[in-house]
């Protein structure tokens, strides 16, 4: 249950994010880049839209229940230093996505996959084994 009001404020926060992307200031500074997260056989699946990135562009690191994937897409003048631009349509800059996983990933299994614009992002959880343990209870006189 706080899981999924953490989960609704993260992306209600990432929307937000996007939407200031949208900004005619924002166009050339940076952006956020589209995603979906799914749950498969329980591991996360995301996919990321990054039309354009190589992959050592993108940086993905665990912190805690948190992945951060980031880049940097850089302006091509396609070989020619001399261009002057009239107008950029497409988004170039920094990137930054938080996404809160709820559980404890298992780092050492983490995949990440560029292929057609598409990063894919497949996460694992460490598995938790319950523990019963008894609790004394002190008696007070």
């Amino acid at each position: 249950m706080i899981n999924d009001i953490f989960y609704e404020l993260k992306h209600l926060e990432d929307e937000i994010k996007r939407i200031i992307s949208l900004s005619p200031e924002r166009q050339v500074t940076g952006f956020v880049p589209p995603m979906d997260i799914f749950e498969k056989e329980g591991k996360v699946i995301i996919y990321m839209d990054l039309p354009g990135f190589n992959a050592k562009d993108i940086k993905i690191e665990s912190e805690g229940r948190h992945l951060k994937i980031s880049g940097i897409k850089r302006i091509d003048k396609t070989g020619d230093k001399d261009l002057n631009f009239i107008c950029i349509e497409r988004k170039f800059g920094n990137f930054e996505r938080r996404i809160f996983l709820g559980n404890t990933p298992d780092i050492e299994k983490i995949e990440a996959v560029l292929s057609k614009g598409v990063l894919k992002v497949t996460i694992p959880f460490v598995q938790e084994q319950a523990k019963k343990v008894e609790v004394k209870i002190k008696e007070e006189e």
